[in-house]
């Protein structure tokens, strides 16, 4: 499992990681046909043991996608630097050599370096790239090493100003999708989730339920107590809800005092008991809630589905609030499912 901090969990795969390790590993006979050297035949095996090591941790979930990033530019500098002080080579080779160094481990950087230390690492990757290069081209091609700096300094001010942007865009997405009062997701992640489930729910027969619920008499809540009030019972309301999801569960604000619950393999009669266990949870905090349940059937729509959750959840609020309702398709549903 990927422990890395949200901004940055997503920012490299496992695929990506792979590619990474499979393209080295693919140049290094041709790397090796470059030179008839002991030296260079032991440093290229030393790299692609190391690389394939990591690419089998990566590929079993031993490693997490930014860790196995940070592992390959590890051994991709480490590499460089003793290339750098073992073999000699033409000046133009030299700085052919740094400028493709620094242009791929510098956008690996951007891709696993922590959010707030990200030009820190950026600039330390150009750093060790360019101390590298200066031990082949110094004494002798001064004029090389000066353009190996204004190459590296442009690239790399080009790419963090790039991020910058990536950035901002990254945390204004994060913020767009998650509910500032509560925490919880919102709408459209939630729709997107139900949207996956209802094609496995059609291709593999697999049960899914969502839960639907209303906090009750919320607006009395506010004008009696105030908002602020109201905010704490929805914040309430929510942690007490979070403690009984699974980590493959959804649990979104829908909108006002609405919740939703997407409960993934569970059949109507699973989710009303976990709808059960929130609603005594909530009615602990001082507030109560009507719960609606509703399994997917087969050529439901997120509409459909969420308007049998829905309807289910107003029966209760009709039949004296602080219960949960099922809706009957979806029982029928839940009963097919079992037979």
């Amino acid at each position: 499992m990927d422990h890395s901090p949200p901004l940055i969990a997503g920012r490299l795969t496992r695929r990506g990681v792979s590619g990474l390790v499979l393209v080295v590993l693919f140049v290094t006979p041709f790397q090796s046909m470059m030179m008839d050297s002991r030296l260079l035949y032991g440093l290229l095996a030393v790299r692609a043991l190391l690389l394939l090591v990591l690419l089998a941790a990566v590929h079993r979930d031993r490693v997490a996608p930014i860790t196995g990033g940070r592992l390959f530019l590890l051994i991709g500098l480490s590499d460089m630097v003793a290339s750098a002080f073992v073999f000699d080579s033409e000046p133009n080779g030299v700085l052919v050599e740094a400028v493709a160094h620094g242009t791929i481990f510098s956008i690996v950087t951007l891709l696993i370096a922590p959010s707030r230390t990200r030009r820190k690492w950026s600039l330390v990757v150009i750093g060790i790239i360019f101390g590298a290069a200066a031990t082949r081209l110094v004494p002798g091609d001064e004029l090389l090493l000066v353009q190996l700096m204004a190459i590296l300094v442009v690239h790399t001010t080009a790419v963090l100003a790039l991020d910058v942007h990536a950035n901002r865009a990254e945390v204004a997405g994060a913020m767009a999708t998650v509910d500032p009062l509560t925490g919880l997701v919102n709408r459209r992640p939630a729709i997107e989730r139900m949207t996956e489930e209802l094609t496995a729910v059609a291709d593999l027969s697999v049960p899914s339920s969502v839960v639907m619920l209303d906090i009750d008499h919320f607006k009395r809540v506010n004008d009696t107590l105030g908002h602020e009030a109201g905010d704490d019972a929805l914040r309430h309301a929510s942690g007490a809800m979070s403690a009984l999801v699974r980590g493959r569960d959804t649990l979104c604000r829908w909108g006002g005092e609405e919740f939703l619950v997407l409960l993934p393999g569970a059949t109507s009669e699973t989710a009303a008991q976990v709808a059960e266990r929130m609603r005594a949870e909530i009615e602990r905090l001082g507030v109560t809630a009507s719960f609606g349940v509703a399994q997917a059937v087969e050529r439901d729509t997120v509409t459909e589905w969420v308007h049998r959750a829905d309807d289910a959840m107003y029966r209760a609020k009709r039949n004296g609030r602080n219960q949960v309702v099922v809706n009957d398709r979806s029982a029928s549903a839940s009963r097919s499912t079992k037979s």
